[in-house]
């Protein structure tokens, strides 16, 4: 079994780094960010849009915190540049996301994006990271290696490989299969119930893929629905496949479900077949809510 078990993740590996390696080749994108502070509302005024709603739009006065403008102060005209819904009001002093894009002639051109939120989520992050380590203990700071390289895998080769023209699908259930090698292993080590977990979920993982292909081709649905898709269609160096891509965040957003289930149901059948009863009480024989929950948690 160990053997068989062993051959499967050298074969994904072997098929996942070359691929991984190939997405550093990606064509670089035209567009680029930048932090930058709002040193003043030069100009506020509520526009009149051809549809008949009234917004309100500013012109502003910004210095690049980092990047190419970093130090630099430059006035963003922020009034009738485009019909848009500018639902952010900005105030001197508040830190701004800047979208720098070049057109054919190489002239640069700004976009006020949004806030700055680094800081909120920052502390969120850190919240998050404490809450997982006094529940999971030592399984939780496995689980936060197993968090991070889950996002690696679709920084670094799901989303590069997507965006380069390779099939959604196919590079989808490939990663998704990399991540729960790392994140079954990692947390609960080489052991059978860790074979049984890997085995049951990437069977339900197929499972879902075939039914989600299944009726999304039914349905006919392409993936162009939502007003999102518009900044996708000339990203990357190929077209994308719009209906891959969809049945590509159905495969990921399944992920968490389908271990969650696996592993709640593995830990209550272990403990039955072991002979112990969870109690409500802590400290009582058996394995207590907590224990099992540590479990469901470092997933």
């Amino acid at each position: 079994m160990k053997r068989i078990i062993i051959s499967v993740c050298f074969c994904a590996l072997s098929v996942a780094f070359p691929c991984i390696a190939g997405a550093q080749e990606s064509t670089p994108s035209n567009t680029k960010y930048f932090n930058a502070r709002v040193l003043e509302i030069t100009k506020q005024e509520t526009v009149t849009l051809a549809d008949g709603s009234r917004v309100e739009q500013q012109d502003l006065k910004l210095r690049g915190l980092d990047g190419d403008y970093e130090g630099q102060d430059f006035d963003y005209k922020g009034i009738g540049s485009f019909d848009a819904i500018q639902k952010n009001i900005y105030k001197a002093g508040d830190r701004v996301v800047v979208e720098t894009s070049f057109n054919s002639e190489g002239k640069a051109m700004l976009f006020v994006a949004d806030f700055v939120r680094t800081g909120p989520l920052l502390f969120l992050a850190i919240a998050f990271c404490l809450a997982l380590l006094i529940v999971g203990r030592f399984k939780g700071v496995r689980a936060l290696i197993s968090l991070a390289f889950t996002i690696a895998v679709i920084m670094y080769y799901i989303i590069p490989q997507i965006a380069d023209g390779a099939d959604p699908l196919v590079v989808t259930v490939l990663g998704s299969f990399i991540i729960l090698l790392a994140i079954i292993y990692v947390t609960e080590g080489f052991k059978t119930h860790s074979h049984l977990a890997l085995s049951s979920i990437f069977l339900s993982l197929l499972l879902t893929v075939a039914i989600s292909w299944l009726f999304v081709t039914l349905a006919r649905l392409t993936g162009l629905a939502d007003e999102e898709a518009g900044f996708l269609v000339s990203y990357g160096a190929n077209v994308l496949n719009f209906q891959g891509l969809l049945l590509a965040g159905i495969i990921i957003g399944s992920l968490g479900v389908l271990d969650d289930v696996a592993i709640a149901q593995i830990a209550a059948v272990e403990s039955v077949v072991t002979g112990a009863q969870p109690s409500i009480y802590l400290g009582a024989d058996g394995p207590s809510p907590l224990d099992l929950t540590a479990a469901h948690l470092a997933w």
